[in-house]
């Protein structure tokens, strides 16, 4: 009978301890894959605001290229204009076209400045 009971208390704490066993093993899974996940999750966060960043970046770049090939079309309109004007004897009046369209100019490159700088700020946030 002794022998017996001391048989079932040994079966009960090789039950236990593979209980036991099995927990700590299941919780160090769940652990290792919440890591990982994490680190997906970090990494997957890190790739979009690359992506996010390449994508203004471009953005920036195309609309720098349109804002120069529209500089270039206006420049050679004023050009003609100006040279129509001073042909018919309208110096002055092309002189103060030439300072309007400079000042709008100036305004423009100040508008894509702030932008610029409202952009980085967002990145840098």
């Amino acid at each position: 009978l002794l022998t017996e009971h001391k048989a079932e208390n040994v079966q009960n704490c090789r039950k236990t301890l593979s209980s036991q066993k099995d927990t700590q093993l299941s919780s160090m899974k769940a652990r290792l894959e919440e890591r990982r996940k994490m680190k997906e999750q970090k990494l997957k966060e890190k790739q979009e605001a690359e992506l996010q960043k390449i994508r203004e970046e471009e953005e920036l770049e195309q609309f720098r290229l349109e804002e120069e090939e529209a500089r270039k079309k206006e420049k050679a309109a004023l050009t003609a204009v100006v040279h129509d004007m001073v042909d018919v004897g309208m110096d002055a009046k092309a002189q103060s076209l030439i300072h309007h369209l400079l000042s709008q100019r100036h305004l423009k490159a100040r508008i894509v400045l702030e932008k610029e700088q409202k952009s980085h700020l967002k990145t840098v946030i």
